[in-house]
């Protein structure tokens, strides 16, 4: 399973909600792959997935079903968890 975020922020706000994020993707077994929208290879991935709006995140499973996806924030444990099948 993995997950791709796209975020281009760095205020504080965003690694405070960054931090909780990645922990959630670690008590998941979630591996994580971050991308700069504003990059070459983020615009791409981006547009490949529709995300527009950010911090947005894909979740996908090992086959390459999107399992989750969330723009303008970052998901919760909860949402992961409900996507992932079980809370």
């Amino acid at each position: 399973m993995k997950a791709i975020v796209f975020s281009s922020g760095e205020s504080q706000k965003n690694q405070i909600v960054m931090k909780d994020f990645l922990r959630t993707c670690r008590l998941n077994s979630i591996k994580v792959e971050s991308y700069d929208p504003n990059s070459r290879r983020g615009s791409e991935l981006a547009q490949v997935y529709g995300a527009m709006d950010y911090p947005a995140m894909v979740l996908i499973s090992e086959e390459g079903t999107v399992l989750g996806f969330w723009q303008g924030s970052l998901p919760g444990a909860s949402e992961i968890s409900g996507s992932l099948g079980y809370l």
